[in-house]
């Protein structure tokens, strides 16, 4: 389906095969009526006959009525199947062209004089009957005007001049005329009767269907889903939907002024016509599918454009109005709000009431001042919050001049002011007290550790014989080894949580940084039997950070993936850009079963393995999220299951940077 949507071929024969079944439809539909409204399905073919003629017939009678009124007395229709025989009213025969030929139809027509008629009543008002009534009517047929005393006297008058015309339709039809024409049509519909409700249901059906197909191959181009727009398509839509009117109005326009004859000529150029229009709808339709799918219908119309222009010069408009007034000072805005509403008022008021008028300007006198006064304490209060918002601890709301309530409000604000000086106070203290500890406990701790480990050094170049002495010496230098990679890994969690940590920003670009991790780790991912998949795109993406923190925030991350992964399993490192934000993924399924939530998992001394028997600290992801959030970034952990995915997230140095600083993974700096 999805390649004959996309064909031009199956397009155009569609199109063609639509043309012919619309054409072919419409007048096997015509071809019903017609027989149905002259009694072919009930009455028979000659009862048929007889009425398909009638109303041609009629219309020759009237004719040859009025041809007689007026005198002309001479063969009418001679070289038609045509007869007729025209009498007075009391019966005198005046013509006949009728020699007892074997008719088709017969039928008699009163034919009365064509009048124009004019009454002159002195009473209007009285009920008939009426005395005194003159009646004027102006013979149309002679040009003679005729005066009469009473209405019953003119009716008399238009009996005695009335003809009776009785028409005959010869059954033989000597002559090829419209009478025979409608015939040979009568019967050519009749013969096919059965055939043609038949016809006009099935060209409607198949119509149907392949009307729905090329609404639904509209606008494609191959075998995919995606939508083209053509020429007309990238039209305004109200523009179009006038060219496609004026181009149908005229041929319908043209041919309803000269009129179609009832012949063959006749019906090919109703059929030329009918195709024509059927095909100006059907691009009409298939253009609407094809703005429709694009959702494009009402937004790239001229109205629409019209619109949202007018629509974004008001906007403009109240912009810059609201922009002038937010550069006022509060007093001011109110102040002008206050004058325009006064004003407005005092005119109405001008209007409708003079005399309250003047009331209200002494009302107006009397309020103004008031709510002046009253937006002047509120606009100090408003300062006095703003201040405090901005960090201006030292700022006070001076109380002078307030009424009471306001009053309160404005010590309330010193009171908090007050108080944020003593929280910071205590924090500053408290923060100052934690890089004192921090600093004088890692001294006191790493000058034995330091010692412990040095001389564990030299205890495993002695050569002991033992060994039971030999195995707790390794053990005892794997733990000093172990606590002195804790230490380290507090003491830096701790000053990176507390912002002591010294940050130098430079241009590093990440997939590079993402290339160096993963070849440093790619011996450790082949013992682990991991298998690591990278995705960057193609552009280079640079944000400002530090090296050093950055390659320590991907280490971790990797070191946990080659101890905590599952063997045999992918790793998936990405990276993307979203919007002026570069995202880092790692995603890897865990070995042990994860019964904790990512924001569990953050804390620190927390681990996935909850019977703590691997190497790991519980700071590691700690650690990556305080000098994550250091470097300005943002970090969320997610698990599913045992997936373990860890999303990083930088603002991006959107400065073009030729010369920027690639991250070593040796030297773990950033260098040139």
């Amino acid at each position: 389906m999805k390649k004959l949507r996309g064909s031009l071929a199956a397009k155009l024969a569609a199109i063609l095969l639509f043309s012919v079944l619309a054409v072919t439809g419409l007048f096997s539909l015509l071809g019903t009526f017609y027989l149905s409204d002259s009694g072919a399905y009930t009455l028979g073919y000659e009862n048929a006959a007889a009425r398909a003629v009638e109303g041609l017939a009629e219309n020759y009678s009237y004719d040859v009525g009025h041809a007689a009124i007026r005198g002309i007395l001479r063969p009418q229709y001679a070289n038609t199947n045509y007869r007729y025989t025209v009498l007075t009213a009391d019966g005198k025969e005046l013509a006949s062209t009728y020699a007892g030929e074997k008719p088709l139809w017969t039928g008699e027509t009163e034919v009365a004089p064509n009048v124009g008629q004019e009454i002159e009543d002195p009473d209007p008002s009285a009920e008939a009957p009426r005395a005194g009534v003159t009646v004027r009517l102006y013979n149309y047929e002679t040009g003679q005007t005729h005066v009469f005393d009473s209405l019953a006297e003119s009716e008399q008058w238009r009996r005695e001049n009335s003809v009776l015309v009785r028409g005959y339709v010869l059954a033989e039809l000597p002559c090829a005329d419209d009478f025979a024409q409608e015939l040979y049509l009568l019967k050519a519909l009749y013969t096919y009767r059965a055939a043609l409700p038949v016809c006009a249901c099935a060209s409607l059906l198949l119509g149907i269907l392949l009307f729905v197909f090329l609404l639904a191959a509209a606008g494609h181009r191959d075998a995919s889903d995606t939508v083209t727009p053509g020429f007309l398509d990238k039209m305004p839509f109200d523009l179009f939907t006038l060219l496609m009117v004026t181009l149908g109005f005229f041929p319908v326009a043209f041919f309803s002024s000269t009129g179609l004859e009832r012949n063959l000529a006749g019906y090919v150029a109703a059929a030329a016509l009918l195709v024509m229009e059927g095909l100006l709808v059907l691009l009409y339709c298939m253009s609407t599918a094809v703005r429709i799918k694009l959702r494009t219908l009402w937004r790239d119309c001229l109205v629409s454009r019209l619109w949202r222009w007018c629509v974004g010069l008001v906007r403009r408009g109240f912009a810059l109005v609201g922009k002038g007034l937010r550069a006022l000072p509060l007093l001011w805005r109110w102040a002008l709000l206050l004058a325009g509403l006064l004003f407005a008022e005092f005119l109405v008021l001008l209007l409708f009431d003079g005399e309250g008028a003047i009331l209200w300007l002494l009302h107006a006198l009397l309020l103004c001042p008031a709510l002046l006064y009253g937006i002047w304490c509120l606009r100090r209060l408003r300062l006095g919050a703003e201040a405090l918002a901005a960090g201006r601890l030292d700022y006070r709301v001076e109380t002078k001049g307030l009424p009471p309530e306001l009053k309160e409000h404005a010590e309330a604000l010193n009171h908090i002011r007050e108080g944020l000086n003593t929280a910071v106070s205590e924090r500053m203290k408290a923060e100052h007290f934690q890089s004192k500890l921090i600093t004088n406990v890692s001294h006191d701790i790493k000058t034995p550790l330091t010692s412990l480990v040095n001389y564990v050094d030299l205890l495993e170049r002695e050569e002991l014989d033992n060994p039971r002495a030999q195995e707790y010496l390794e053990v005892l230098a794997r733990q000093s080894a172990r606590l002195k990679k804790l230490l380290d890994d507090l003491i830096e969690a701790s000053k990176a949580s507390t912002g002591v940590l010294p940050v130098h920003r430079e241009v590093c670009a990440l997939d590079v940084l993402l290339d160096q991790c993963a070849g440093e780790y790619a011996e450790r991912m082949r013992q682990a039997e991991l298998e690591p998949v990278i995705a960057k795109p193609a552009e280079p993406l640079t944000i400002l950070a530090d090296g050093r923190h950055m390659w320590r925030i991907v280490d971790n991350l990797l070191g946990n993936i080659v101890k905590y992964a599952q063997p045999g399993t992918r790793v998936y490192l990405s990276l993307a850009r979203e919007g002026n934000r570069a995202v880092l993924t790692f995603r890897n399924i865990s070995r042990a079963p994860l019964n904790l939530s990512g924001e569990e998992l953050m804390e620190r001394f927390v681990r996935g393995d909850s019977a703590r028997t691997g190497e790991g600290s519980g700071l590691g992801l700690a650690i990556v999220r305080s000098l994550t959030q250091l470097q300005g970034g943002e970090m969320s952990l997610a698990v599913d299951g045992d997936l373990f995915k860890v999303v990083l997230q930088f603002e991006l140095n959107e400065q073009k940077s030729y010369g920027y600083r690639q991250i070593s993974v040796n030297s773990c700096h950033c260098e040139k």
